[in-house]
């Protein structure tokens, strides 16, 4: 049993020149309201989320009568200044709610309080219930027989549309509460045992007058079951209507029973993400009076030892074992203390960073069972359940173009931009990649993450597989097909245009391959039917030179040569390193030929045979080959060579670019150049006469089919793609 003394707010005013400012009326002075004591308050039911109030808890309302204007609203503070003039004075604690369980509402106020200049006025005010509430008692030995009649009972207490229920099933720990000046009614409800028919009985008495529902009121109905030759009725024993004092004598089971306040901000349930940084996780409680005890169990999900261990037992806070500690110390769980206090919390917070999903990452259910007592009552019959979902991480792998191949590929490890949630750092440390060639069965990549021995143009499949449970989203990767060059070989020159070796032709002979461009449309210009051999031949010519190896019946011979109309045997106006390319002719008149072809896949190299003849002994042929990304530069490779004796076989490997930023990008054009030399400003001295002037005088340059003037002779056959990776 307690003892409830009376509510006294003492506000005294404290004249604070430092309260002043330029909103006060101007010289009047002002004056500083705070409160003189703490104030301690118990009733049958405090606020269950409050416990004993003190003067903090209390909101202030300061209203100006004179102009109705609020001085001040809002929570208790030190110092609340005031101009001179007349105030209203109000205190209140709780909600004034139409009708609930347990939730007294406090006021006290006090009208006329004259704040005068360089005057303090004190100012006292008593708070009462301000709200009316009513309580169900069972006579002596009744409630067994309840019990046995009924499954469930208790009293509904209606207002308007709203109720609650009192006495359930026995209990008298409860009261409804509602606004001073509400009509409740009373019906008694239950359920019979025998034949589970609910019954209703409307509650009835004189005694229920208006006045019994006035602010301070408490009425108290006694029940209890008289018997009949039917089985028995229920009776209203007595209704007493007394006024609610604040020294009235309660026993602390009156007290609101404690709360469990849910994690944070009242959650029932969090979501973790496994690998995250730890989130907040703080269960609270709070109660009327201190905490007595606390009782609480577990079922983890997550399969690790240290919470396994926790499951299947309820541990009771007052009783935990040396060993029930070490076990909940060790799944990292912050316990409450019973230190005297109306308020605790479980701290999860550390634990969460160490939970862990379930097999292949699904989401592991990890249920807190938690209830408390204070004032000898439990929050709960049953423990209220609460709950920390863990789900798995979200990322993605992949691999960039640069390092696919035909028959191989390498992924990337996991980067930091690819975790969509997660630790990137946690994540990293702990993955295993795999690849898979149907999208079901999974085989682990070595160190290098490199795969080899693959099939070209073949969809594979590539993961990250987090501590060999949590698997990242599933990424393609598709090998590059094989393409060979058109007409590697070089076979089936024909002439486009012209003839060589025949007087009065307009131009020579200008040939031409499938699959290739040559610069022979600028070497055969329009002559006027004057064509020689000093001013229009193709310097891309077909020949029977050919390595020994060929199976084909030509190479091609690429000629470092002059040409033009008006040049002469002895003076040439124009000079070229003749090239075979890959790519689009130039115009005869307009040197605009363009170089490259669409192209989509990813070889190592290329592969031909050469040979050089250099007439003058000072350039150098060139064989050149690049990968493109539109117009950005993938990989090339470069040879150049002099004078050689006979046909050599050369692989040109590909040096391709490192950088990020380009093995990002995929292939799609492929340019190769074979070019007879390379010497920058050539004139006709770097250009050999190979027949005289004689010869021309007796007009046999007119059956010459070769160009007269020729610097390096470049001979190319058998031309590919090299695919070795």
């Amino acid at each position: 049993m307690k003892y409830i003394k009376s509510i006294y707010i003492g506000l005294v005013g404290l004249l604070m020149t430092a309260c002043q400012t330029e909103q006060w009326e101007a010289s009047q002075g002002s004056l500083c309201i705070t409160l003189a004591e703490d104030v301690s308050i118990s009733t049958k039911s405090t606020p269950a989320e409050q416990g004993k109030p003190t003067a903090e808890r209390f909101t202030l309302n300061i209203v100006k009568e004179s102009t109705g204007e609020n001085t001040y609203n809002g929570i208790y503070k030190q110092t609340i200044p005031a101009s001179t003039g007349a105030y209203t004075v109000t205190a209140t604690y709780g909600t004034n709610l139409a009708i609930a369980l347990d939730s007294p509402y406090y006021k006290g106020e006090e009208t006329g309080v004259e704040v005068e200049v360089n005057q303090s006025t004190p100012v006292t005010l008593t708070c009462k219930v301000a709200n009316a509430l009513a309580s169900v008692i069972y006579g002596e030995g009744q409630i067994d027989k309840f019990d046995e009649l009924f499954s469930t009972y208790g009293v509904e207490v209606k207002v308007g549309n709203s109720s609650v229920t009192i006495g359930r099933n026995g209990s008298t720990t409860q009261s409804a509460y509602y606004r001073a000046g509400s009509t409740p009614t009373f019906t008694f409800k239950g359920t019979l045992k025998e034949n589970n028919q609910n019954v209703s009985m409307e509650i009835t008495s004189d005694k229920l007058t208006a006045d019994a529902f006035q602010a301070g009121q408490h009425c108290k109905l006694t029940l209890s079951l008289k018997p009949t030759t039917a089985g028995a009725i229920i009776t209203v024993e007595k209704v007493e209507v007394e006024t609610v004092t604040i020294s009235e004598t309660i026993p602390v089971e009156w007290l609101p029973k404690p709360k469990v306040n849910g994690f944070n901000d009242g959650q029932t349930s969090l979501t973790y993400t496994e690998t995250d940084n730890a989130i907040p996780a703080q269960l609270t409680f709070t109660g009327s009076q201190a905490i007595q005890d606390v009782e609480f169990s577990f079922d983890f999900q997550d399969t690790q030892e240290k919470f396994q261990a926790l499951n299947h037992k309820t541990f009771v806070l007052s009783q935990l074992s040396e060993e029930d500690r070490n076990l909940l110390d060790a799944a990292f769980i912050i316990l409450p203390n019973l230190d005297g206090t109306n308020s605790g919390q479980f701290d999860f917070t550390t634990m969460t960073s160490s939970l862990q999903t379930l097999a292949g990452g699904t989401e592991a259910v990890n249920t807190i069972k938690v209830r408390v007592k204070a004032n000898n009552r439990w929050s709960s019959e049953e423990p209220t359940i609460y709950e920390i979902r863990t789900i798995k991480p979200e990322f993605t792998v992949n691999a960039y173009p640069g390092n696919i191949w035909t028959k191989e590929f390498t992924m990337n490890a996991l980067m930091k931009e690819q975790v969509t949630s997660g630790d990137y750092s946690k994540l990293s440390t702990n993955m295993t990649y795999q690849y898979s060639t149907n999208g079901i069965e999974w085989i682990d990549l070595g160190e290098d993450l490199c795969q080899t021995g693959l099939t070209p143009k073949t969809t594979y499949y590539i993961r990250g597989l987090y501590r060999g449970e949590i698997a990242s989203e599933v990424a393609e990767v598709n090998t590059y097909p094989i393409i060979e060059l058109e007409n590697g070989g070089l076979e089936g020159a024909y002439i486009t245009t012209g003839s060589d070796g025949k007087i009065g032709q307009n131009r020579g002979a200008r040939y031409a391959w499938e699959g290739w461009a040559t610069t022979n449309p600028l070497t055969t210009p329009n002559c006027h039917a004057a064509a020689y051999a000093h001013n229009s031949r193709s310097g891309v010519r077909p020949t029977t030179d050919k390595p020994s190896s060929s199976e084909g019946i030509d190479a091609v011979r690429i000629i470092t040569t002059g040409y033009g109309y008006g040049s002469t045997y002895n003076k040439l106006n124009n000079f070229i390193h003749s090239e075979l390319f890959l790519g689009t002719e130039p115009e005869e008149e307009n040197d605009n030929r363009s170089y490259g072809i669409s192209y989509i896949s990813h070889p190592s190299g290329i592969g031909f045979y050469y040979k050089c003849i250099s007439n003058i002994g000072n350039d150098l042929s060139e064989a050149r080959v690049e990968l493109y990304h539109n117009d950005t530069l993938l990989g090339s490779g470069i040879f150049q060579t002099g004078a050689t004796n006979s046909y050599e076989y050369k692989i040109l490997p590909i040096n391709y670019i490192k950088e990020n930023s380009i093995i990002k990008l995929e292939p799609n054009k492929i340019v190769i150049i074979f070019k007879s030399g390379t010497k920058e400003d050539l004139s006709q001295s770097d250009l050999k006469k190979m027949f005289g002037s004689d010869s021309f005088i007796t007009g046999n340059t007119n059956t010459t089919a070769d160009c007269m003037w020729r610097g390096n002779e470049l001979f190319i056959d058998d031309i590919s793609l090299i695919y070795d990776k």
